[in-house]
This record gives structure tokens, C-alpha cells and sequence, in this order.
């Protein structure tokens, strides 16, 4: 704490002597008490610990927050993260010429507290004889690893901007975590290409974009900022092309379905499956509704967080606000759909579903499906494009244009009225009368 205060002090003072127009109390005012605030957030997402291996294997994954720093009590600067996902990794933090400083050490328990104790001791060093962490005079002669260079971008990027870090952890696992050790340059196109074809051929081809992009987004930041150079591997690979999916409940695939839902015996499942349907919202915002975010009273559901990193208001339906009150009257927890651990909310029900699914006698019908089944039901019923984008969350129509395949009715009425028309001239023909047409009219 006296570390930071200090550091404020001599922020103040930089900015007196570059504005001496301006008073300390206004300074105070206009920078300093907002970096105060600033300060007491970081020191609530921090805490000092002497480290050892049993201490960090037992600290647990933060909750509310997606990363909490540990500071090492035996070595200064030395820092341990502990992400929303549980991942674990060191750091060598400094305040270098007011500016903070951080260098990834390695991830725990590959790299030993021993171990980061002393690449920690070695940049303080550095930095004693003037030499900054990031700058190109401390650069180790050995080449960053892949798994290095992932650790930077979500440090110096995903988890500040992105929101669906966990995904991009769970797929660089899933896919290129063999790759993790080897050195960057040593990855050739033609190997990427190969692990793309695999995941493709594995996982298909929504799995392979995925890691597409995500790997080329990565590699491009640590090129942009200096950490490598050369060209982008990724950077030439092409996503597959995917036709998109149209499934949802059929008319006559609606009655099975009702009929095998309430054979659930969990009554929160059903009430999950039902809520998905009424709402259309994604499973992931549905699984983590909040009682805090749902207004019964003006029928509206605010999601704080989206996939387009957007809050959006969803408008609840009648069936959805009933199942809703009577929730609310035995639900004590925060969540609307609690889980079976303490403080957790309901993780994707998979094999639930997959025995509704069995029972209603339906093929490939998947969870997403029922936010289509609302959008798909919304187009038949002749609502507008831009109508089922907002209901959906979509920042525009054109991510909901496949639905205007379904929106036929218009289309028909033109060609039953030329239809008609037809069946009209050759009855006239027929007939020996004559029916006066104007071509003009019905090429416009």
C-alpha cells in the first residue's frame, strides 16, 4: 500500500510541475482520487501469501471477477494469477517509470515457485541497473514458445476485450496444446494446415474455424506488438465453409415434444427447457439468468452481457412470467436456475436432454434448436426481419435473413393470384371467350 501511495504522490507532483495553473486539491481531485479508486479495486483483486505448491493447488478459481493476483511475501515482484477458469500462471510485476510492467514467467505447476522465484530475482536485477522488463536490451535469446505467446495475448488483450475467454483457453487445450512447447518459428504453414484438416475431419468444421481464428488473431497481436516477428502462419489458412443449420420443431413435431417435456421428473430442467423456448435466448445467458436481472412486474429480462458484448432486454412472454413467479416463490438463491454446488447456477443438461430428445422420438433436435423453434415460428407469422433480430439480440438483419426463407406468404399469395390467372385464360380458351389482359401490368 505505502508502495502505491507513493507512486500516486509522484504522479501528482509530474502533473504539478508540467500545469503549475493547477492547485494539488484539484489535481487530487480530477486524478487523484480516481486512481485512489482505482488502487483500492486492484488491491481487492490482490492478496500477499508466502507461496509453496500446496497453498497454490488449493487456492481456487475467483468468483465474480476473471482473474485474482497473488503476491508473493519471499519475492518482490513475483506474482501469481489465478483466472476465472482456474488456470494458474507467474509474473514478474514492476512500476517502471510510472508505468506498471508485467512479464509472463510460466504457467504452475509446470514451472515450480523455486523456479519463478529466481527469474523473478533476475528481472528485479535488471530493472536495478535500469534495464526494463519489456525492453529489447532484456530480451531472452531464446525464441518464445507457443505457449508463451497465448499467455500474452490473453494478458495484454482477451481478457481485457474479449468475452469468451474461457472458450478460447478450452480450445487452444483442445486442439494445439501439443504445440505448446515448441518455438514459434519451428510451426511451418504446411503443419497448420495439416492441424486444421485434422480438427475438421475430427471435431468438423465449425471446430476448425474456431481455432482459426483464433490462433491467427493471436499470432497477429504478438506480431503487431513486437514480442515476434516474421510473417503469420494462420494468416494464409482459409475458413470451411458451412451451410447453416435450419432445424427447429415442426408443426408436427410439437405435440411429442410438450408431451415427452413433461415426463421430465427435474423440475428445474423443464422449466430450462421451456424458459429457452420462450425467450430464445442463448442456453449459456439462460443458465446464468439472475433473479436480479428479471423485472416480472414490467415482463422484461435485461442480460448484462452478451455474445455481441452487449447488454440486451428480452420481452418475457405470459407462459415464460408464470413459470418465472412460481420459481421465484421457492428459489432462495441468485440464481434462477440453480445448480447442484453452492453459489453455482445450472450447467448444460445434456444427458437430459438427450433422453427428451429420445423419448419425443425426434432426430437431431439440439438445445439451440429451441431459440430457432421462437425465430422460425416468428418468421411463419409474417413478423419482420428487424422484429426477430431484436428479439434475438442480433445487431442486424443480416445474421437473421435465414428465416426470411421461412417468411413464404406473401410469395404465395403472388403466385396463387398467377396461378389463377392462368387457370382464368385457359377456361376462357376453352370457352371460346376472350379475357383482356394487360401484359404491361403483370411484368411490373
Amino acid at each position: 500500500m505505502l508502495c502505491l501511495l507513493i507512486e500516486i504522490d509522484q504522479n501528482l507532483r509530474e502533473l504539478m510541475r508540467k500545469r503549475p495553473s493547477l492547485g494539488h486539491q484539484d489535481l487530487t481531485q480530477t486524478y487523484g482520487l480516481s486512481h485512489l479508486r482505482s488502487v483500492n479495486s486492484h488491491q481487492m483483486r490482490t492478496e500477499k501469501i508466502n507461496f509453496n505448491k500446496r497453498y497454490i493447488e488449493s487456492l481456487p478459481a475467483p468468483k465474480g471477477l476473471r482473474s485474482k493476483d497473488y503476491y508473493d511475501a519471499a519475492q518482490r515482484g513475483l506474482t501469481l494469477r489465478v483466472t476465472d477458469t482456474g488456470s494458474k500462471s507467474f509474473y514478474f510485476r514492476k512500476t517502471v517509470q510510472y508505468k506498471i510492467e508485467r512479464v509472463f514467467l510460466g504457467r504452475f505447476p509446470e514451472m515450480t515457485v523455486e523456479q519463478a522465484r529466481d527469474a523473478a530475482a533476475q528481472l528485479l536485477a535488471d530493472v536495478g541497473k535500469g534495464i526494463s522488463p519489456q525492453s529489447e536490451k532484456r530480451v531472452s535469446n531464446e525464441e518464445p514458445t507457443l505457449g508463451e505467446l497465448f499467455e500474452n495475448y490473453l494478458e495484454g488483450h482477451a481478457r481485457i476485450r474479449c468475452v469468451r475467454v474461457a472458450d478460447m483457453e478450452k480450445d487452444f487445450v483442445r486442439y494445439v496444446a501439443d504445440w505448446r512447447d515448441r518455438k514459434w518459428s519451428s510451426i511451418k504453414r504446411a503443419e497448420v494446415q495439416n492441424r486444421v484438416n485434422h480438427v475438421r475431419q475430427n471435431n468438423g468444421p465449425a471446430a476448425a474455424n474456431h481455432i482459426i481464428i483464433l490462433m491467427k488473431a493471436m499470432t497477429s497481436w504478438n506480431i503487431r506488438n513486437g514480442y515476434i516477428e516474421g510473417d503469420n502462419p494462420w494468416l494464409p489458412i482459409k475458413q470451411f465453409k458451412i451451410q447453416s443449420r435450419e432445424r427447429f420443431l415442426r408443426p408436427n413435431e410439437l405435440a411429442n415434444f410438450f408431451a415427452a417435456l413433461k415426463k421430465v421428473p427435474d423440475e428445474t430442467m423443464r422449466d430450462y427447457f421451456e424458459i429457452s423456448l420462450y425467450t430464445g435466448a442463448r442456453k449459456s445467458n439462460v443458465l446464468a439468468m439472475r433473479w436480479e436481472d428479471v423485472d416480472l412486474d414490467l415482463a422484461i429480462w435485461r442480460i448484462p452481457m452478451t455474445k455481441n458484448k452487449e447488454s440486451h432486454l428480452v420481452p418475457l412472454t405470459r407462459p415464460a412470467v408464470e413459470i418465472l413467479r412460481r420459481r421465484l416463490e421457492s428459489n432462495k438463491t441468485g440464481w434462477v436456475f440453480p445448480g447442484r454446488m453452492k453459489d453455482c447456477h445450472l450447467v448444460e443438461p445434456k444427458r437430459v436432454w438427450y433422453k427428451l430428445v429420445n423419448d419425443a422420438g425426434l432426430e437431431d433436435l439440439r438445445m439451440h434448436d429451441l431459440r430457432r423453434t421462437l425465430a422460425s415460428y416468428m418468421a411463419i407469422t409474417n413478423h419482420s426481419l428487424p422484429i426477430i433480430a431484436r428479439a434475438l439480440g442480433h445487431k442486424s438483419t443480416q445474421v437473421t435473413q435465414i428465416y426470411s426463407r421461412l417468411t413464404q406468404d406473401p410469395v404465395r399469395n403472388a403466385m396463387d393470384l398467377a396461378i389463377a390467372q392462368i387457370h382464368l385464360l385457359a377456361q376462357s380458351d376453352e370457352e371460346g371467350t376472350t379475357v383482356d389482359v394487360d401484359v404491361r401490368d403483370s411484368c411490373a
